[in-house]
């Protein structure tokens, strides 16, 4: 019989961190307890500057290309680089932020958000698949300075869609 390892984290009754290791049977593992997870977390360069489009409905939607670039040694020793370009989706307030912070190509920003696959019709008629990350989070990381990189100080600033919770009275706790 194969088992499935879960930590589960809880606060005790004097407010301390304390985790719990459980082992379940696959066959007896509740649906409760599974769950499907979307996340993307990537660092990487601008390519150019967001592409801001604001629509009919009042709503903003911002798009960027974003280049993450890897290092390595092939077999000879050699050092490589490969570099993957990801199409950067954001929407409403955190379209609005990236706006108005003004990014630039070059900027190092990190994103956190969802994959998200569309299919749609090209303009011969040719179904086309993209994979595209909508974007929760952007944090800028690293502004270019003249056009370079930045290799001093971080300019960390992070845009969000989240809005700050009203007047103390309409805390929701």
């Amino acid at each position: 019989m194969f088992f499935t390892q879960s930590i589960v984290v809880f606060l005790n009754k004097n407010f301390h961190y304390c985790y719990a290791i459980l082992y379940l049977p696959f066959n007896h593992i509740s649906p409760k307890l599974m769950s499907a997870l979307n996340k993307v977390l990537l660092i990487g360069n601008l390519g150019k500057e967001p592409e801001i489009k604001h629509l009919e409905a009042g709503h903003c939607k911002a798009t960027f290309q974003l280049a993450t670039t890897e290092h390595y040694k092939n077999r000879e020793g050699q050092r490589q680089e490969q570099t993957e370009w990801h199409t950067i989706i954001a929407w409403r307030g955190l379209a609005d932020s990236i706006e108005k912070s003004q990014l630039k190509k070059g900027t190092l920003v990190y994103v956190e958000g969802k994959m998200r696959n569309r299919m749609y019709d090209d303009r011969d008629g040719v179904k086309r698949s993209v994979t595209e990350i909508v974007a929760d989070v952007v944090s800028i990381l690293k502004r270019p300075l003249n056009g370079e990189h930045n290799n001093g100080n971080s300019d960390h600033k992070t845009l969000s869609n989240i809005e700050a919770p009203g007047p103390a009275g309409d805390l929701p706790f």
